[in-house]
């Protein structure tokens, strides 16, 4: 049975899009801090890098948005786009 998200389309696209981005920011700081930084900074960089990328992955899954960001209901039946498919 599908039922309406309880997170407006909107703010699920946005979100998906803005974690997205500080997800790549972060990675990007994470991969550069080893060359850029003395190795003990580094060090807590990366780990730092590695909670905020898994905070971010957490709460876009949350909103669910993972796969399909702009999504409203279950994907189609393809036996309703095309009848004539066996099964």
């Amino acid at each position: 049975m599908a039922t309406t998200p309880a997170v407006p389309e909107r703010v699920r696209t946005a979100a998906y899009f803005i974690l997205l981005g500080a997800s790549a920011l972060v990675l990007l700081a994470t991969g550069l801090a080893p060359v850029w930084l003395d190795p003990d900074t580094a060090t807590r960089v990366v780990a730092s890098g590695g909670v905020a990328t898994s905070v971010f992955g957490l709460i876009a899954g949350g909103l669910g948005v993972a796969y399909r960001p702009t999504a409203v209901g279950p994907l189609e039946n393809p036996r309703d786009v095309d009848p004539e498919l066996e099964g």
